[in-house]
């Protein structure tokens, strides 16, 4: 463990893998994958965008990169050389003017970065990790520990982490989940958590209770562009949510992207005033009818413009009229697309036909996670902790090979 210290830039702590921009011949180059997340990469264990930290010479390069990388959610940046004067306040926390952090730093090391304090530490051990979580991490409060073993990531017999998540719409139904260890609980606008006819102060209400119903699990919320990003600022500091925003096809940055630039200038709005606040995370939410199917081309442009976007999941909603049901073929072939470029895909099984829908398919296709309703969480893990998700992945390329 070392410790280094400079000037810190911004507000926070951030804690992730080191992403190095090392230079070539006087061209900094993007940071190469590093290998710890690389086997997790190989071996599917990976769910969400991995969180990272910039490391880098200098402080424009940095905040570059950071907009621009596709593997890694960055979280923090370390320079060695200082920032300008004139640089603006950046949205994550920075420390910058350290001159020996390049010949210091490591691959594939752990860092964390405290902007507040100036400091940043290569390999932290579990207790510096502790203390940082106890006096920076502002979560809900846990109701209580989940230490049962339902409460644990789905994990097949060869080690491929799958998420399944709870779709809830009422408080009953968040109790229930809670009880039955969903990784996740998906909430909705619209819903009786949620009810879309409040005006923004009722929705702030409702969204500040549900926060609190999910004692610490993951939060995420179906939204169409209705709750504030000052609203979802400061209910991120009461759990980890994720938006999950449907695609806009009449603007140029598909909604996603407009509404990422409110998020941001709401955040650095909060900074420069010195009131907390935290950033959600960000996913698309696509109908089937919206993937550009037998066009690979226009598939992968799409998920290119995503990632840019800083969206950093794919979500696919439930079927309506105007909502044909994709094909376990043309699902494949969107994950396969979305995972090129670091996009964990999460949907709804009710999107496809129940022939094509089993647990092993779906699993095979290389999902990242479904969300089922609360009375099926228990079986739906369970199931997946007996399964192999080398023998699915095999089993559904030869049951699609014999229907070309």
């Amino acid at each position: 463990m070392t410790h280094m210290r400079g000037t810190g830039i911004g507000k926070g702590v951030a804690f992730g893998a080191a992403a190095i921009v090392r230079s070539r011949q006087g061209f900094p180059q993007a940071p190469a994958i590093p290998p710890r997340i690389m086997d997790m990469l190989s071996k599917r264990r990976l769910s969400e965008t991995p969180d990272v930290v910039l490391i880098a010479e200098d402080y424009q390069t940095a905040l570059d990169f950071s907009r621009s990388l596709r593997w890694g959610h960055v979280v923090g940046i370390a320079t060695s050389s200082p920032a300008p004067h004139s640089a603006s306040i950046p949205g994550l926390p920075v420390v910058t003017d350290i001159p020996t952090l390049m010949d210091m730093i490591e691959e594939d090391c752990l860092v964390l970065v405290d902007a507040e304090q100036g400091t940043v530490i290569f390999d932290p051990d579990g207790a510096i990790v502790a203390q940082y979580q106890a006096e920076y991490e502002r979560v809900a409060p846990r109701l209580r520990l989940y230490l049962d073993e339902n409460h644990l990531p789905s994990e097949t017999l060869d080690h491929h982490i799958f998420m399944v998540s709870s779709k809830v719409n009422s408080i009953d139904d968040v109790a229930d989940a809670l009880e039955a260890g969903a990784d996740a609980l998906v909430a909705a606008l619209n819903s009786e958590l949620l009810p879309s006819d409040q005006d923004d102060a009722g929705l702030r209400m409702h969204l500040i209770e549900l926060t609190s119903l999910a004692a610490g699990k993951r939060l995420i919320i179906n939204d169409n562009y209705a709750l504030s990003p000052m609203m979802l600022l400061e209910a991120c500091l009461r759990a980890e949510i994720t938006i999950s925003e449907p695609i806009r096809d009449d603007l140029d940055g598909l909604g996603l992207g407009e509404f990422s630039i409110e998020l941001n200038d709401s955040h650095a709005e909060c900074l420069a005033n010195d009131a907390h606040c935290a950033l959600p995370r960000l996913a698309a939410r696509i109908t089937p009818q919206q993937i550009p199917h037998n066009n690979p081309e226009n598939l992968r442009r799409l998920m290119d413009k995503l990632s840019a976007m800083g969206v950093v999941r794919i979500t696919m909603q439930g079927p309506s009229l105007e909502n044909p049901k994709i094909s376990l073929a043309e699902l494949e072939g969107m994950v396969a697309a979305a995972v090129a470029v670091m996009l964990p895909v999460f949907i709804d099984p009710e999107i496809m036909n129940p022939a094509e829908a089993s647990l092993e398919n779906l699993l095979g296709a290389g999902l990242a996670g479904i969300s089922v309703s609360v009375g099926d969480i228990v079986s739906t893990k369970s199931r997946l902790r007996s399964m192999n998700y080398s023998e699915c992945r095999e089993e559904l390329s030869q049951y699609l090979a014999g229907r070309k």
